[in-house]
């Protein structure tokens, strides 16, 4: 997955939100957990941000952000490659600006493994599972429209509308209420 030094992981947002549901709009939890979701739909759509010759041969490797600004690094399979992604580096800031919806992205490319690092720990023996979280569609539905009305695609806004829900049953679960 892509490192971003600047924001908390997803997963940090998410327990935070469970500590603190109140106050996680008031700090920026909701933009800080949409920027981390757009990065990872980076991986997802590399294909058509980098176009299809670049993309096979390359993929994002780390996404920094100071002072507003985002660099993100992509690593390229080899050296021949290098000289062909720096020519359009132009294309790809362009394409992410578009994507991330951000005015200031660096693009560094470099040469190292391209494909997409997983971090992803083998799942839990049903007898150590936890009891999922059950959303009803009209709850889902009035969420995304929120979400939607402060510019967020219709699937983006799904989702955020999903993990928002789950937050606050979880957290209703964690103070026994």
């Amino acid at each position: 997955m892509l490192r971003n030094d600047a924001f908390k992981p997803a997963g940090d947002i998410i327990r935070e939100g469970l500590d603190k549901t109140s106050s996680f709009k008031e700090s920026g939890g909701w933009a800080r957990l949409a920027l981390a979701v757009k990065l990872s739909e980076l991986c997802a759509c590399w294909e058509e941000i980098a176009g299809n010759p670049l993309s096979k041969k390359s993929a994002p490797a780390s996404c920094e952000c100071k002072d507003g600004a985002i660099r993100v690094t992509v690593n390229v399979s080899e050296s021949s490659v290098l000289a062909a992604a720096k020519f359009r580096r132009a294309r790809v800031e362009r394409n992410l600006r578009l994507f991330l919806r951000i005015d200031d992205v660096k693009v560094e490319f470099r040469v190292g493994p391209a494909y997409p690092p997983s971090a992803a720990a083998q799942p839990l023996p049903l007898y150590k599972r936890r009891a999922p979280v059950t959303l009803a569609d009209a709850d889902v539905e009035e969420e995304k429209r929120k979400f939607q009305e402060s510019g967020m695609s219709e699937g983006l806004a799904r989702e955020m509308a999903r993990v928002k829900l789950s937050i606050e049953k979880l957290a209703k679960r964690r103070n026994g209420g």
